[in-house]
């Protein structure tokens, strides 16, 4: 729940009071143009920028006091893909895995289910920066459901999608 949620940044207004309820089990697009603020509102929400002015809450958690539980159960896909260089595809799910407490047990199982669903399995050896953009987008995607958050953000994820090249 959004209540009047906004958001400055030296003087200049980014979003200005948004206000919506969003659904538990429901998927929730946010759509406009460039620079109407979604970026800016997933910002927020994530706890990257502190809010100016107005109030959020995640499952009763508020974006202003509680954004340790509240990062404790999301995933983010960020608007830009951020890999580490010279892991694979599967590395960087592995990692992931593991900071997000999925057992050493099931890590393998988790990482091939999590390739499996963005159709990654054929490249998840290769170093993901030599990715095409749509699989950098992929694997941010999967990166975002690793631990099976609560709830995701993701931020233009389709950017790039078009591209269906293999691995250079």
């Amino acid at each position: 729940r959004l209540v009047k949620m906004s958001k400055n940044y030296d003087g200049k207004t980014a979003l200005s009071e948004l206000s919506l309820v969003m659904k538990r089990d429901e998927i929730f697009c946010l759509l406009g143009q460039n620079g109407a603020g979604k970026s800016t509102t997933i910002s927020l929400l994530t706890g990257l920028h502190p809010l100016t002015h107005g109030e959020a809450f995640i499952d009763g958690y508020s974006v202003r006091e509680d954004m340790p539980d509240i990062q404790a159960m999301m995933g983010i896909c960020p608007q830009d893909n951020i890999l580490f260089e010279g892991l694979s595809g599967a590395a960087h799910l592995r990692f992931w895995a593991r900071y997000r407490g999925v057992s050493r047990a099931g890590l393998e199982q988790v990482v091939e289910e999590l390739l499996d669903g963005v159709a990654l399995s054929d490249a998840a050896n290769k170093d993901a920066n030599k990715y095409s953009g749509g699989m950098k987008r992929r694997l941010c995607v999967a990166i975002a459901s690793v631990g099976n958050p609560y709830i995701v953000f993701l931020d233009e994820p389709t950017t790039g999608l078009e591209d269906r090249k293999s691995v250079v």
